[in-house]
């Protein structure tokens, strides 16, 4: 499949990441630099006022909502304290949620610097070699002893920063040693230090350097060592991607595994780099393999993102190498086939990325393990105890906040009745409990209606006939509500009573109840952070297994024993196998919002009205920050 010269970019996304490479010094001397030998360019301020202007220009026609600046180089500290503050304030009255980074050596941090990184909130990235000597200062002396007495200095002065190591061959076998290292810092900051594993590209100074040059080989036997080592105490160290990538096969609650934009699939719209001498590429990896879409002196901004073929076919490409060259692979879903810059050096943009069987070394690793751990029986995340009778709550033999207990319906409805012991049971045990109910039997609840009102008991509607009387008594009780959506949208009319439920829950104002899972999904719209990717129960996949009651196996209630079935098949599904069963959320840019819970989960797009209202909520979103920061002022 190939793409047109001039065909449409993919659709923008509501954030842009700009890596700004404003000059090509450098007072470091890395064995590997992948931008080559430093030179003496640096960005004027009159180029600089062009980037700005073209910025506003993008995010005017695009209607960006959040744009991420970074400073990159070269050493972007080399352009002065001052330069950067009259850039931040030049970049700070564009109409758009501004955000700042710096990734920077900090070899020659002063603290003229450090002012101006805390009037502008600019978050700090650096770069960390204390074991294969690979990092060099001007003088071509190890840089490490330089690093880590500006860095101490820094975390007195800002956040603590994270870092980027790069494997090159004197590294390989020294992953303990590395992992102590940050330890060690994390010790003596009192946070968690971040580092990301980057392998050595070949390009620069490496392009064709066997001392320093990696196979993709060697560089997965170094990863599997490094998570090994890390998973001995995670806690310490943020260990990226591996960490992300072992939040898939080991979720861990609260954290939602991210791909960055290596492995996100969809980098083309969202990422833009521009250099020195205004020229334009994909990203900065792009701007260091000169792959320029274009130039701000010939051409606008956004006249060179929307005429590039480069941007077309990246933009297509996750879909291309999903359905070829990577099809069938267990874990496409969390690599996408890797950064196409990546795939360039093999020579073709479109194809896997050269690290290919390095990383998949480690996903059999981290799979292999657990399943061994499930094998014996070991709990991963989550443990869902379903009972019919409340008698079976009370009997339960341990109670904490790692389990949930599902009550499931019966159509007699025996275990919501006053002598039932409901109210009772529910509270004897800590920890989320669902109540899965008949429509028709939703008022027998109104006797519990002092339990029903605390946040951890939620009432599960799962039946379209009956629906908008069991939501009228429900919210007179103030009971949370979850609904079904995947059963009620195979109901006559379940779509209709679904978009109306929203509807009431946002705008009617005598609505009081929450609605799970809308509620939450505004609630992180509002807040602008991305949860991680749950199931149609809400649950993060992979992160929970099935214990059932004696009584529920003999229970011959139709709607207890779908549920139970609905949640067996989640239950044997690891985060990557979710992740493939629902591609089409990859794609999608609403999917930050809604994180994928509301898809079917067989490989289509979600149901037309659930994107709508999702739609729906990011809009109400938008007004309520809008609204919020008005108030603020």
């Amino acid at each position: 499949m190939t793409v047109a010269s001039g065909a449409a970019p993919p659709a923008a996304g509501r954030e842009l990441t700009v890596i700004f490479k404003g000059l090509n010094r450098c007072n470091a001397g890395c064995t590997f630099c992948a931008v080559g030998k430093a030179g003496g360019s640096a960005v004027t301020w009159e180029d600089f006022e062009i980037v700005a202007r073209e910025l506003e220009s993008l995010v005017e026609r695009r209607g960006i909502e959040r744009l991420e600046f970074t400073f990159h180089g070269g050493e972007p500290t080399m352009l002065g304290a001052d330069f950067i503050d009259r850039a931040c304030d030049r970049l700070s009255r564009l109409p758009v949620r501004l955000g700042f980074s710096m990734q920077s050596n900090l070899l020659a941090w002063n603290e003229g610097l450090g002012d101006i990184v805390r009037r502008h909130g600019i978050r700090l990235g650096t770069s960390i070699d204390p074991i294969a000597g690979d990092r060099l200062d001007g003088s071509g002396r190890d840089a490490y002893p330089t690093w880590l007495r500006n860095y101490e200095r820094v975390c007195q002065e800002v956040r603590p920063p994270g870092a980027i190591f790069v494997v090159t061959r004197k590294a390989l076998g020294k992953a303990r040693e590395l992992i102590e290292v940050a330890r060690s810092i994390t010790a003596s900051t009192g946070e968690r230090f971040g580092l990301q594993i980057n392998p050595v590209y070949a390009q620069g100074r490496a392009a064709s350097d066997a001392d320093v040059l990696v196979t993709p080989e060697e560089f997965g036997e170094y990863l599997v060592d490094l998570w090994r080592v890390w998973r001995e105490a995670p806690d310490e160290v943020q260990l990226g991607p591996i960490q992300d990538f072992s939040d898939h096969f080991f979720p861990v609650e609260g954290r939602r595994p991210k791909l960055d934009c290596s492995f996100g699939g969809c980098c083309s719209g969202h990422h833009l780099g521009i250099d020195f001498d205004l020229n334009v590429a994909g990203c900065g990896r792009r701007l260091d393999s000169k792959a320029f879409l274009g130039n701000l002196r010939a051409a606008s901004l956004p006249d060179i993102l929307e005429g590039s073929e480069e941007a077309a076919r990246i933009g297509v490409r996750s879909t291309i190498l999903g359905a070829g060259a990577c099809a069938g692979c267990p874990y496409f879903a969390i690599c996408n086939g890797g950064c196409p810059d990546d795939a360039a050096i093999t020579g073709n943009l479109m194809a896997r990325f050269h690290w290919c069987a390095g990383y998949r070394m480690l996903f059999e690793a981290m799979d292999e393990e657990r399943r061994r751990l499930l094998a014996e029986g070991q709990r991963l995340g989550r443990e869902i105890l379903a009972v019919v009778e409340p008698l079976e709550i009370a009997a339960t033999e341990r109670s904490d906040a790692d389990r949930s207990v599902w009550l499931l319906p019966t159509r007699d409805g025996r275990a919501l009745r006053f002598e039932g012991g409901l109210g009772k049971a529910l509270e004897a045990v800590s920890g989320e409990k669902r109540i899965y109910v008949h429509n028709d039997r939703v008022r027998s609840l109104a006797l519990w209606e002092h339990v029903l009102r605390k946040p951890d008991v939620l009432v599960v509607l799962f039946e379209a006939e009956g629906m908008e009387a069991a939501l009228h008594v429900l919210n007179a009780i103030g009971a949370t509500i979850a609904l079904d959506t995947q059963t009620l949208l195979q109901a006559s009319g379940g779509a209709d009573l679904v978009r109306s439920a929203v509807e009431r829950f946002l705008f009617d104002p005598r609505w009081e109840s929450r609605l799970l899972p809308f509620a939450e999904i505004l609630r992180g719209a509002v807040q602008g952070a991305s949860g991680r990717p749950l199931n149609r129960f809400s649950i993060p996949p992979g992160g929970f297994h099935l214990k059932c009651s004696p009584a529920v196996a003999a229970c011959a209630e139709p709607a207890a024993a779908s549920i139970v079935a609905a949640i067996r098949e989640e239950e044997s599904l690891s985060a990557v196998e979710w992740l493939g069963r629902r591609s089409p959320c990859l794609e999608c840019d609403l999917v930050a919002v809604c994180n994928g819970q509301l898809a079917a989960g067989d490989r289509r797009p979600c149901h037309p009205v659930l994107r709508e209202i999702v739609a729906r909520l990011a809009e109400v979103a938008d007004d309520l920050r809008v609204r919020m920061s008005s108030a603020k002022g």
